[in-house]
């Protein structure tokens, strides 16, 4: 890009729209998904209170677009959040429920029957994984759960 120094009218909305997809892919987007009948088959199972849909603004996950916050005394809407995250990592997109809660159970096996070690950073031990922590919020005894599912496409990393 550096090479050009001119360009014509016709290439300004060209290369506008190619910023405009650009910061698109850097923003993650979230969208909404009912996952309470696969989540609520393995709670009853189990003798757990079913969950409800989140109805509260700070057990909602925004559906939205949301800027990064810039700024370090603002916080995202991810810390304003109340509750325990369950997370699946989907890399083609696809929006399978039955896939995540399979993958949350799957967290029981990294206890191995024992009481975890104190906890001091995130994924020091595999019970502090994503894993781990993704099945202790689906088997919560918490009396009335609720839950906020969205499926979140964050941009693919690049390499420079």
């Amino acid at each position: 890009m550096a090479r050009v120094a001119f360009f014509s009218l016709v290439s300004v909305p060209l290369l506008f729209n190619q910023t405009i997809a650009q910061q698109k892919a850097a923003t993650p987007e979230a969208q909404k998904l009912d996952c309470l009948e696969a989540m609520n088959g393995l709670r009853t199972a189990a003798g757990l209170a079913e969950f409800k849909e989140a109805s509260i603004a700070t057990q909602v996950l925004p559906e939205k677009t949301v800027e990064r916050a810039t700024d370090s005394d603002e916080t995202t809407q991810a810390g304003k959040l109340t509750g325990t995250f369950a997370y699946y990592p989907v890399a083609d997109g696809k929006k399978d429920c039955n896939a995540a809660v399979e993958y949350w159970k799957a967290g029981f096996s990294l206890f191995k029957n024992e009481l975890p070690p104190e906890f001091t950073e995130t994924n020091k031990t595999a019970v502090y994984s994503d894993k781990a922590v993704s099945f202790v919020a689906l088997y919560n005894p918490k009396p009335n759960p609720v839950v906020s599912c969205v499926l979140l496409q964050c941009p693919t990393a690049t390499v420079p």
